[in-house]
């Protein structure tokens, strides 16, 4: 007698059955679906499974920092994460995955920012292509230096009031943000309290209000929402009036002198946008002083 397949239980299998249980090729007419042949929701429905969503994410910050040097994990700075906290992995498979995993990532999370250079450093990091496909976003705006003390302050540092104000205007043209918080730490705390000299407490409050003048001219946020942080900065009907203009659509005069200077931007060299920048700001200063003069 010949051999005989042995099912689960010990049973002779017949041959018939054996057949029907091994597994064969697909007809060669019929080709194989696979990840890349999948519709685009399908794909980022996957892939949200393996990347975190919804969840709120303080980005690493790691510019010009030693992975085991001095200045690599200081203990005293809790308003920055310094630990990897995103994994970029299934970004490195191929465009295609780069591509959907970056929609998943970008477009599902809140991304938490409590330092302006921190945040300045990240979303030119991640390039405007990722930075255009983020959502929800949420600006803690601090005050001051963050060097206290004049003496071991460098000259480029910058106020947080004057870094949060590039950060506003470089993402005004490029974003397509849908929720927009904003928190104001201390912007009314008293400036004679900080080791500042009068140019610079003038300086800070110009970049305030320059601050509420560049978030007027935010259009079609669905949700924008502001806060005080240990401050009286904006009451309720402020807050109201600059929700209501920030919720607005966008018009098509607005968008094409948004597409004509982003456009016009990428073609100059770094130093004449710093000039036409310059130009502009010495302009609207001037413009103030004969308003409130009049």
């Amino acid at each position: 007698m010949g051999m005989e397949s042995v099912g689960l239980h010990g049973q002779a299998v017949d041959a018939s059955v054996r057949a029907s249980l091994t597994p064969h090729p697909p007809p060669a007419n019929k080709s194989v679906i696979g990840f890349a042949d999948l519709p685009s929701n399908v794909k980022e429905r996957i892939l949200s499974y393996l990347i975190p969503t919804n969840e709120v994410i303080i980005p690493t910050y790691r510019q010009g920092l030693l992975k085991h040097g001095p200045f690599s994990n200081p203990l005293n700075d809790v308003d920055v994460s310094f630990e990897p906290n995103i994994d970029y992995t299934l970004f490195l498979v191929n465009c295609d995955f780069a591509t959907h995993a970056s929609n998943v990532l970008y477009g599902t999370n809140i991304f938490k920012f409590k330092r302006a250079e921190v945040c300045n450093w990240w979303i030119r990091n991640i390039k405007e292509t990722n930075f255009s496909k983020i959502r929800k976003l949420v600006l803690e705006l601090g005050h001051g230096f963050t060097t206290h003390n004049p003496q071991f302050r460098s000259s480029m540092e910058l106020s947080q009031e004057e870094g949060w104000l590039q950060n506003l205007n470089w993402i005004f043209s490029r974003h397509k943000l849908q929720m927009l918080k904003i928190s104001f730490v201390g912007w009314n705390l008293p400036l004679c309290e900080e080791k500042l000299d009068e140019d610079e407490r003038s300086h800070i409050i110009k970049c305030r209000l320059k601050t509420v003048e560049r978030l007027r001219l935010y259009r079609g946020i669905k949700c924008p929402i502001f806060a005080n942080v240990n401050c009286y900065f904006l009451d309720a009907k402020e807050s109201d009036c600059l929700t209501t203009w920030m919720q607005l659509p966008e018009t098509k005069e607005e968008k094409k002198a948004r597409e004509d200077w982003n456009s016009m931007v990428k073609k100059l060299p770094l130093s004449q946008v710093f000039s036409l920048l310059h130009q502009e700001r010495v302009a609207a200063e001037m413009q103030a002083e004969i308003d409130g003069g009049g």
